[in-house]
């Protein structure tokens, strides 16, 4: 599966800080955490598309807060590696 480099930021980020099952962040601090001001709407469309693949998932929607599908590690931590799938 293909991520451009603002997605591979995105889950780099949640997968460094060990945001993965009922560990979650919220959307306004992971915007706030290292992406410069004029970035933010696309860590935004990211986040949506990562939601969309299932690499991402909404732990409190209502808090929108965000952490990793535990079920997807394995495919995240190749992806952000930058190697291919083997699928």
């Amino acid at each position: 599966m293909q991520i451009n480099e603002t997605e591979r930021k995105v889950l780099q980020k949640l997968f460094i800080r060990k945001r993965i099952n009922h560990y979650h962040i919220r959307m306004k601090t992971l915007l706030r955490s290292g992406f410069k001001s004029h970035e933010r709407g696309e860590v935004k469309k990211a986040v949506k598309s990562l939601i969309k693949k299932k690499f991402i998932r909404w732990v409190k929607k209502r808090e929108k807060a965000l952490s990793l599908n535990k079920n997807k590690i394995a495919e995240i931590e190749r992806l952000i590696r930058g190697e291919k799938s083997p699928v």
